[in-house]
């Protein structure tokens, strides 16, 4: 074989196995491609910058991306779309003349919108929400092909684990940012657990275009690169990371203070008061009905069974300091950053808070380190393995991607908590409202028992006066009412 042959046979090897990680998720997203599409959540506020992209060719919505949208919704091959006069009474703050802007920023829109132009190359056309699959496929294919680069295919088998058999998989098929936003934090969090700071920066500062908190993450990476290798010259990719970090950190907010004055749409149109439920910064990770790790139990056993090895001090590799403290301000970020959002209990989710999902990316240097580390050809292995697969099948199960939206019925652990021991765990009010009253975001009701018949919710002020209580405590909803 003459030299240059060879050279095309090695790299040709060395592409195969990200080639075959693609290959093997693509089936999965064509059969997703069949499923009927449905809005969940802010989907509209998607597919309409979509639209704003790819019919009007501008970063706010025109008239011509309002005759798209409208083409869209009246074709009715997405349900549950909200009509373009509800986008008008919903965010009147962001209207600028005959053009107008959404409560969530468009660069993961845009992605969408360059995806649909890339299938084009190859003739292949693409709706809306076809072009949101192709975009999700792209990304984990890339998540997943990093992993194999940094950590080989047991690298890989950790993000198929955090990606497909956790809650985030019932988003695959959503157009919302959950798998976006995700996908760039694992990224990232592979990239720092592997030392490449100013990397991992620029995925950091990506996912900070749709939820800027992440902007004071992504610093976290710089500072280190600038402080423990000052004595490192920079790479000119470093260089050129360096300033892909600093515009993709200032597009958000630098785009609605020259259209608005503002920073984020949310200070204005509302969805946002800075701290207002600090308080209850816990219920993203163990609220029965929002929490991570309630209800993505691959997630906690991870946690445990690194816990009961600290605890019989069997051998496992830990992070070290630097790590330790990415992860304290990383929790200490989020956690002031979901108290600020005034709907704790969204919709747009198959049980557990949207938010909660920020916090699944922190988990891949342990859950790397327990499968790189954890001896599994033991007796105690050969035991475990089957219990995790088995979890991971009954997630995937849980998390299927056709199941339906579900904000306002309790989950199974919340209910077993609620009905049988309601002394242990409070949850927040307006979850304990939306939940057991059955109504969801209306607040339609200022009485709620819990199915105990012990605990109750009063709440002074609402749109309409109301009741909700179980049949089977047999009260007298007059009495109720008086009270």
């Amino acid at each position: 074989m003459s030299g240059p042959q060879a050279l095309r046979a090695a790299r040709l090897k060395a592409a195969l196995p990200y080639l075959l990680i693609a290959l093997v998720l693509l089936p999965g997203f064509l059969w997703l491609g069949t499923l009927p599409a449905q809005r969940v959540g802010d989907g509209s506020e998607y597919y309409a910058l979509f639209y704003a992209w790819s019919a009007g060719h501008r970063p706010w919505l025109t008239p011509e991306a309002q005759a798209a949208y409208q083409q869209l919704l009246d074709g009715g091959r997405i349900a549950g779309l909200v009509s373009y006069d509800w986008f008008h009474a919903a965010f009147p703050a962001l209207q600028l003349g005959a053009t107008a802007d959404l409560n969530h920023f468009w660069f993961y829109s845009l992605l969408a919108a360059l995806c649909q132009q890339l299938a084009g190359v190859f003739h292949i056309t693409l709706g809306a929400h076809a072009s949101f699959l192709m975009l999700h496929w792209l990304l984990l294919s890339a998540t997943a092909m990093l992993a194999q680069r940094l950590y080989g295919w047991r690298g890989v088998a950790v993000i198929a684990a955090m990606t497909l058999a956790s809650p985030l998989l019932w988003f695959v098929n959503k157009a919302h940012t959950e798998l976006f936003t995700v996908c760039l934090l694992l990224s990232g969090m592979m990239l720092l657990n592997a030392r490449r700071h100013v990397a991992a920066a620029l995925l950091f500062a990506l996912a900070s275009t749709q939820n800027p908190s992440f902007a004071l993450i992504a610093a976290i990476p710089l500072g280190y690169r600038v402080l423990l290798a000052y004595r490192e010259r920079y790479t000119l990719a470093e260089a050129a990371m360096l300033v892909a970090t600093v515009l993709a950190v200032l597009i958000h907010p630098a785009y609605y203070f020259l259209r608005y004055g503002v920073v984020t749409p949310q200070l204005l149109a509302g969805g946002a008061k800075l701290g207002r439920e600090l308080s209850s910064f816990y219920i993203w990770l163990i609220d029965p009905d929002l929490g991570l790790l309630t209800n993505w139990p691959l997630g906690l056993a991870a946690l445990l069974l690194a816990a009961g090895l600290w605890l019989f001090r069997r051998p496992l590799r830990w992070p070290d300091w630097t790590a330790a403290l990415f992860a304290t301000l990383y929790l200490l970020i989020n956690f002031y950053a979901h108290s600020s959002t005034t709907t704790i209990n969204s919709g747009g989710t198959p049980g557990l808070a949207r938010y909660a999902l920020w916090y699944l990316p922190l988990g891949f240097a342990l859950m790397y380190r327990l499968a790189r580390s954890y001896q599994w050809r033991s007796p105690a292995g050969y035991v475990l393995l089957p219990a995790l697969l088995a979890v991971s099948v009954a997630t995937i199960w849980r998390y299927d991607p056709r199941g339906p939206e579900s904000y306002v019925t309790p989950s199974t652990l919340s209910y077993l908590v609620q009905s049988k021991l309601s002394r242990l765990y409070n949850p927040p009010p307006q979850v304990f409202m939306e939940r057991y009253s059955g109504i969801g975001e209306e607040q339609a009701v200022n009485v709620v028992v819990g199915p105990d018949c012990r605990k109750l919710l009063l709440v002074p002020v609402v749109p309409k006066r109301g009741i909700a209580t179980p049949v089977k405590c047999l009260f007298d909803p007059h009495k109720l009412e008086a009270f």
